[in-house]
């Protein structure tokens, strides 16, 4: 079982959603200590590698669609140097990027 050590958490640099996600956190790997209880280690183990290679396919799909997308960004405004801002506002550009001051 995973217990917290709340001795270590500041609370002064912690999210207003940090207790929302701690809860949840705690209500899944409940879950998964029920599984291991039920079916066994190995059932648990495999669960868990399954959920590793999700997360993982996840991440690599979430980081190419963001490197695109920069990418794409990048390239349209070096060659759109000289125009006008207005063209911006109009494109499809993800807030971050819009919002980014070099």
């Amino acid at each position: 079982m995973i217990i917290k050590n709340k001795s270590k958490i500041d609370s002064s640099n912690v999210s207003e959603s940090y207790d929302e996600r701690v809860k949840k956190l705690q209500l899944i790997i409940d879950q998964f200590e029920d599984v291991a209880l039920r079916y066994g280690p190995e059932s648990s183990k495999e669960l868990k590698n399954r959920i590793d290679k999700i997360i993982k396919r996840f991440d690599r799909e979430f980081r190419a669609i963001l490197d695109n997308r920069s990418e794409q960004f990048w390239n349209n405004k070096a060659s759109n140097k000289k125009s006008d801002l207005g063209e911006l506002k109009d494109a499809k550009v993800p807030k971050f990027l819009k919002n980014y001051k070099k």
